[in-house]
């Protein structure tokens, strides 16, 4: 009888070292997958670094504001000021003289009048940003001007604008290189709807089009935004 209870104790003994054993095997899993989302979750916020930075040149207009754009010594490259920029010891109004003064700023979109002002940035870990404006490397402090500066990823930017479709990168019926052209897609508008990849979704814009009306039906297509790990897509800003 002695003998028999001995034998169970030792089964039971087993089975609880066992299943202490699954325990920390389970546990060691859950860790190492906390751990991997934690990387992937790095890896993607270090790739949405890279973006284009919004300056809200308005502001400044309008508003009495200051920005400045300064070269890889400090010395400044653009600095404006309430309604005027002064570029190589040169002032001019930001508005009315943007024709004497575009040719040396040279970013992304530049439409003053429109509010419109968008350069390619890195930003950096201290808050700050870092560009090439042209080709010269260029600082802004993103601390300082934090109050009219608003940074999007590649696909934020692609997302929030108008996309203009074009006859090297046209309207697809799907989203691969292979698919049929969209019949008299460059009769419309369009606005984003979603990524996939790096295709770009598209629907007609019932509320900014050509012609006398909207198309009565949904016109829907793909459009390629992306190659390579550069935005190819033409992106308006306004309607």
């Amino acid at each position: 009888m002695t003998s028999f209870f001995i034998k169970i104790l030792m089964v039971l003994s087993f089975i609880s070292c066992s299943d202490k054993g699954k325990s920390n095997m389970t546990k060691q899993v859950d860790t190492e997958k906390k751990v991997s989302s934690v990387k992937q979750d790095k890896e993607v916020l270090s790739s949405n670094n890279k973006g284009y930075l919004f300056i809200e040149i308005s502001k400044i207009y309008h508003n009495q504001g200051e920005f400045s754009i300064q070269g890889e010594d400090n010395t400044s490259m653009f600095y404006f000021v309430n309604k005027n920029v002064t570029i190589n010891g040169k002032t001019y109004d930001i508005i009315n003289d943007e024709h004497l003064y575009k040719n040396f700023i040279e970013v992304e979109s530049y439409f003053p009048e429109y509010g419109i002002f968008i350069i390619k940035a890195e930003k950096l870990q201290d808050g700050n940003y870092a560009a090439v404006i042209n080709g010269n490397k260029a600082k802004i402090d993103g601390v300082k001007h934090k109050a009219i500066l608003n940074f999007k990823t590649p696909e934020q930017y692609v997302l929030d604008g108008y996309p203009n479709p074009s006859k090297d990168n046209p309207v697809r019926v799907s989203p691969n290189e292979s698919s049929d052209i969209l019949p008299n897609y460059g009769d419309h508008t369009y606005k984003s709807l979603e990524i996939n990849g790096e295709w770009l979704k598209v629907k007609d814009d019932k509320d900014c089009y050509s012609g006398e009306e909207p198309s009565k039906k949904d016109i829907m297509g793909w459009i390629r935004w992306m190659k390579n790990g550069e935005v190819i897509i033409d992106i308006r800003h306004s309607c």
